[in-house]
């Protein structure tokens, strides 16, 4: 997947103003598990390649982007993999999903056959 990063700084002369823009492509692979309106996902082999700096108003030197940005990734994939270890439940982030949950139960769509 392609993203566009970009990074705003400001201070006490100048309003949100674009420093910095990178352009990436995302790389992931995303075991994913739908059942009774609970998504389980987990995130693995994230990879950032093919870095370009689009727009550069804070003079960057030359940095390995592609490492960095699979650095920083990382570590969101990592975070992404604890924090929702036990699935994200839709019902309690949209509360008219108990209502269809109720109506569709046991709906599992899953990359695996039982």
């Amino acid at each position: 997947m392609s993203a566009n990063l970009q990074i705003f700084c400001a201070n006490a002369t100048t309003e949100s103003e674009l420093a910095l823009e990178i352009n990436m492509n995302l790389q992931a692979l995303a075991n994913a598990t739908f059942n009774n309106f609970i998504i389980r996902a987990q995130v693995s082999s994230e990879k950032i390649a093919n870095s370009q700096v689009v727009t550069d108003n804070v003079g960057m030197n030359y940095h390995d982007l592609d490492s960095l940005m699979t650095a920083l990734f990382t570590m969101f994939v990592n975070d992404f993999n604890l924090t929702h270890s036990t699935g994200i439940d839709l019902k309690e982030k949209v509360p008219v999903l108990k209502f269809v949950a109720g109506m569709l139960q046991a709906t599992l769509l899953t990359p695996y056959q039982e």
